[in-house]
Order: structure tokens, then C-alpha cells, then sequence
């Protein structure tokens, strides 16, 4: 019988969790407990120089920076970590599962977290929203294994206007060799996004390597490739660790989970849940 993919509905005003089935064959990828992701975002780096940008004020309210959201979360013991997030339905957050439950930074399942779509300088699109439910699957929370660094974020009402990100559905769109960009909230710029474009070096089943410059805050973050033709953007990972998993012959190397077609046919499953 073929392994599958569940996951787990976490309720943040009743703290109730709700497990539903999967249908969707998990690989064989990964060593169990081998994470990265025992603090919050405190792996992601640097290759070389910072060659992040700022993205232009101008931008403030146009797409895909829109789509794009600052979250920040509260740990079981109070603590607040910044963390990034990206629009893949009107009230579907996509994010990295670290900054959902994580046993050793957050004590378990995160407090609250405040999702602020688009935000900078201190200006907000939107008011601040303060999220509903969260997603994980129960691989992640039974043994956090890289290739299961995904969850997401159940807004309490609909964004329609801001647009949002398509996303692989067929796991097979992006190739070694091919221009990413990476955009979030770093803790050293944490009110004002920045972004960083470089290439896949390496792409794995459940992961994508990449020389995209980060830093800690930009875990969740979604990983994009220009649709020619189009002014939409095509996620193809989110952004969760650095070279502490990578393949010693890689060198320096950021990580994110690939959208996988199982990842994408989860993605779509929560979106049309809620």
C-alpha cells in the first residue's frame, strides 16, 4: 500500500486539530529528523556577497509584491519571529511548515501569527490579519523532513484584490540552469521587502539548490520564475534552509522545498477546502 501525504488542521482560536486523509504517494527522499529547521529561519544565507535589493517604494501595491506577505509569529513561550509567506488563493498563505511547528523554536504549533500582504515601510495594503487555522502535513510534525518544509495559513476572510501566485501543478516546469527570484522579509530589513535572482544549481525530487541570496526572516518565501508572456509569476518552491543539507560538491548553496506535483495537488486540496 502506498504511503500518503495527510495532513493536520490546526484550529489557533480553539487549538483543536483536525487530521484529513491524503491521496497523494509520498517519495522515498530525505532521512527522517534530518531538518535544518530547529530554530526559526536562523539557517538562510548569503552566497559570497549580498547581492539582495530592496524592492522600488513605487512597487508598494503592484504584483507580485503584493502577494507577498510579512507574518509575523508567536511562539508557544511568547517569543516573535519574523517569517515570510506568499498568496496562493484569496485566503490560502502559502509558507515554509518550519515556521508553523516547530518543537524546538516554537514550542509545537505557533501561538498567533499576524500576516500583513504586501506591507512596507510600515504601510499595509490591508489591515494586519490575524490567521485562522494552520496546515501542516503530519509527516512534517511526526518527523520535520526537508521534502515536507510546506504549509500553510488559513486567512479569516477573502483578499481578492490583490491577486496571488500560480504555482508548478505539474512539478516539472523549472530545470537546472534557470533564473529564480526570491523575495521576503529579512530580520535585517524586516518592515521593507528585499529580492535576489541567480540560478538552480541542483534539483532533487523534494528540493530545489539554489545561489539566491537570503537571510533569516525570508524562510516561506516563494521561489519564481517569469511565465514569457505573461505577467503572472510560476512558484516552484518555497525557500527553507542553506548548505546545512546540501551535497558537499555544491559549496554555498541556499534550499527550498520543491512544488512537486504532489506538493502542487496538496496546494490545490487546501485551496478549495476552505
Amino acid at each position: 500500500m502506498a504511503n500518503t501525504l495527510n495532513y493536520l488542521d490546526y484550529n489557533l482560536e480553539t487549538r483543536e486539530e483536525t487530521p484529513f486523509l491524503g491521496h497523494v504517494a509520498q517519495p522515498g527522499t530525505g532521512a527522517p529528523g534530518r531538518t535544518g529547521a530547529n530554530k526559526v529561519d536562523q539557517l538562510l544565507s548569503a552566497i559570497g556577497d549580498d547581492d539582495r535589493l530592496k524592492v522600488d517604494h513605487r512597487n508598494f501595491n503592484t504584483y507580485p509584491w503584493c502577494a507577498i506577505c510579512r507574518l509575523q509569529l508567536v511562539a508557544q513561550n511568547g517569543s516573535e519571529y519574523i517569517g515570510t509567506g506568499w498568496l496562493a488563493y484569496s485566503r490560502l498563505v502559502i509558507t515554509a511548515a518550519h515556521n508553523l511547528f516547530n518543537p524546538d523554536a516554537l514550542g509545537g504549533y505557533t501561538k498567533a501569527i499576524s500576516v500583513r500582504p504586501g506591507c512596507m515601510d510600515g504601510k499595509d495594503l490591508v489591515p494586519p490579519l490575524a490567521a485562522q487555522r494552520i496546515l501542516v502535513t503530519d509527516q512534517w510534525k511526526s518527523r520535520q523532513r526537508p521534502d515536507d518544509d510546506i504549509g500553510g495559513i488559513v486567512l479569516p476572510n477573502a483578499i481578492d484584490h490583490l491577486g496571488w501566485f500560480a504555482y508548478d501543478v505539474s512539478g516539472a516546469h523549472a530545470r537546472q540552469g534557470d533564473r529564480v527570484t526570491i523575495c521576503g522579509y529579512p530580520q535585517d530589513s524586516p518592515e521593507h521587502p528585499m529580492q535576489h535572482s541567480e540560478a538552480i544549481v541542483k534539483i532533487d525530487p523534494g528540493s530545489l539548490w539554489y545561489k539566491v541570496d537570503t537571510m533569516p526572516g525570508q524562510s516561506g518565501a516563494p521561489i519564481w520564475m517569469d511565465i514569457p508572456g505573461s505577467e503572472m509569476k510560476m512558484v516552484v518552491g518555497i525557500h527553507t534552509n542553506d548548505e546545512t543539507l546540501a551535497p558537499s560538491h555544491l559549496g554555498e548553496v541556499n534550499r527550498g522545498t520543491r512544488i512537486s506535483s504532489r506538493v502542487a495537488e496538496l496546494i490545490t486540496r487546501w485551496a478549495r477546502s476552505i
